[in-house]
């Protein structure tokens, strides 16, 4: 054997062994990936799911009133949109209604928080204050407070069900004056940089839990994309077992977020992942 081919025998078994030790490295990246996500590639889904779906109430309606607004020709509004416009519907949130128990749902299929859709585009949050307003399609009137918007979590951290269905949908609602004072004295700030550390208790109605808190002047921005990137990305928790409460305050708006797994000072008091314990309905 020449001196060139041991050499080229030499280079070839030094290829083969580095092809061999970066298939391998590429075999423990995937894996590492695969879980992160606690779940197999295969058992991922999509976190916003499909125009195709169908068997969700919420969606099916939200889908049939955007359809009209799109093309009335062909498709007639049903009665039960209130106030559709190219990106979201008011549905009634109860049977009858009442008058604080109102559904903000887009017309585009968005199963919920943990669809990162809802962190881009349409402002549901203006939206919604706009709609409960005396000049929108769904006025709220709460006598024992004022208006309270929210929004529940997937599931709770762990795993069990929070919301009723699984397409995006903003409670129109009432939030007590015992809650709102409760807010106003607890010096909530207008930092996100602290938000995701900020802690405030809240009691209502025999049950008391933490919540992160923001103070806002007011909903121009994107309130799901400043959850985000301020408290559920730096924290590395799930979108989905994130709830969210949108009030009014003396000069702007508080932003609630909390999660069943969330802690404050005071031993054995928790967090929530549902809005359903501040909120009003009626």
């Amino acid at each position: 054997m020449s001196a060139n081919e041991n050499a080229g025998n030499s280079a070839r078994r030094q290829f083969l062994k580095l092809s061999g030790a970066a298939g391998a490295a590429a075999v423990l990246v995937g894996s590492a990936a695969a879980a992160a996500t606690n779940l197999p590639a295969a058992a991922q889904t999509d976190p916003c799911g499909a125009d195709s779906d169908t068997g969700i109430k919420l969606w099916d309606h939200a889908k049939a009133c955007g359809e009209a607004q799109r093309d009335p020709t062909h498709h007639p509004m049903p009665s039960y949109c209130k106030g559709t416009n190219a990106d979201d519907v008011v549905l009634d949130g109860a049977d009858p209604p009442g008058t604080h128990n109102f559904l903000l749902v887009p017309t585009s299929r968005v199963k919920g928080i943990e669809c990162q859709k809802i962190r881009f585009g349409r402002n549901y949050w203006q939206d919604a204050w706009d709609q409960a307003q005396p000049t929108g399609a769904t006025p709220v009137t709460y006598t024992g407070g004022q208006i309270g918007l929210g929004v529940n979590a997937a599931h709770d951290t762990s795993g069990k069900r929070v919301r009723d269905q699984d397409q995006l949908h903003i409670h129109l609602a009432g939030i007590s004056t015992k809650v709102l004072d409760q807010l106003n004295k607890a010096g909530i700030k207008n930092d996100v940089n602290g938000w995701a550390a900020s802690r405030v208790k809240v009691e209502f109605k025999g049950d008391t839990r933490y919540y992160r808190a923001l103070h806002v002047a007011n909903l121009n921005q994107n309130l799901f994309a400043l959850m985000f990137d301020n408290v559920a990305r730096p924290t590395r928790e799930d979108m989905a077992v994130q709830m969210m409460i949108v009030t009014q305050s003396p000069h702007g708006f508080y932003v609630l977020t909390s999660n069943s797994d969330m802690t404050g000072a005071q031993h054995g008091i928790g967090g929530t992942s549902s809005c359903n314990r501040l909120l009003v309905y009626g």
